[in-house]
């Protein structure tokens, strides 16, 4: 047990000061260790913190996986510069095990735009799950597969708010009774909002992303350099790698005016990223 120093009064003495701080430090130390690893199910996962921007944008650009059945699915055509706006990469070959009419979509966001979710309705023959509360729609069967919800996706549950509904994923997939379901496409353009989703999942229920086949994921890192929500991404990155998921395409947003300058290099607001689950590719016999 270690001495204390004499107090002065009520305050402490310059030997318990320096005691204290010794101890605070140790703390700060293990705290800083155990954030190395995160416990990601039964799983634990070595995450890093960002160091350099660079690293970031090279995950981004750097996709180990290829897809040899890659389908465009949904967007609408725009001419300045010409792309297909909300359009989502799904890889449909063997490996991934797409089976036609007997799929399950989510989709996360549509700002209006039903061709994503339409497409895998009426080409793919899926069961669809849309969701957005931001566009003034109430509940309905928007075909005898396609289900729109007014509900947003969030890590906090306020599914009775006057204005913008929200649910945690793991209540919404409670309350659709696919909590034990494959979902063979999870696509999240939640403007920013993906942050929170991940968050929610990979401290509480890491395991939901078990049954998820693929994710096309809008991100959004933000203007600038080391931006709270490129640190967080990062994260994120490290433990989607961690529980199977691959980076397999990534596309930045073409339009000029969302771009900027980082380290010389053109960067965007918002890359369209593709994620396929290993954990789904069938075994080699």
């Amino acid at each position: 047990m270690p001495k204390f120093g004499p107090r002065l009064g009520p305050m402490l003495g310059p030997k318990d000061v320096a005691f204290w701080d010794s101890i605070i430090e140790l703390e700060e130390k293990i705290i800083a260790l155990i954030n190395l690893f995160t416990v990601t199910g039964a799983r634990r996962c070595h995450v890093t913190e960002l160091e350099d921007v660079e690293d970031f944008y090279r995950y981004i650009y750097n996709t180990p996986l290829t897809c040899d059945r890659a389908v465009l699915v949904g967007g609408q055509r725009k001419t300045h510069p010409p792309h297909l706006e909300g359009a989502k990469w799904v890889c449909m070959n063997n490996k991934i095990n797409f089976v036609f009419g007997n799929c399950l979509v989510y989709s996360f966001g549509i700002d209006r735009d039903f061709t994503f979710d339409d497409e895998m309705d009426n080409k793919f023959l899926c069961e669809v799950h849309s969701f957005d509360p931001t566009i003034g729609l109430k509940n309905h069967q928007r075909s005898p597969r396609l289900t729109f919800h007014n509900l947003g996706l969030s890590n906090v549950s306020d599914p009775h708010a006057r204005k913008l509904k929200v649910e945690r994923y793991v209540n919404i997939l409670k309350q659709l009774g696919h909590l034990n379901s494959t979902i063979d496409y999870l696509k999240v353009d939640i403007e920013g909002y993906e942050i929170n989703f991940l968050s929610d999942v990979f401290s509480t229920n890491p395991n939901l992303l078990k049954n998820v086949k693929q994710i096309g994921m809008e991100v959004h890192p933000r203007r600038g350099e080391m931006t709270p929500n490129q640190v967080a991404l990062w994260r994120h990155f490290q433990q989607l790698e961690c529980f199977g998921f691959r980076l397999w395409t990534s596309e930045a947003n073409p339009i000029k005016r969302t771009t900027f300058m980082v380290n010389g290099r053109r960067r965007s607001c918002c890359y369209e990223l593709a994620f396929e689950s290993q954990a789904h590719r069938p075994k080699l016999r």
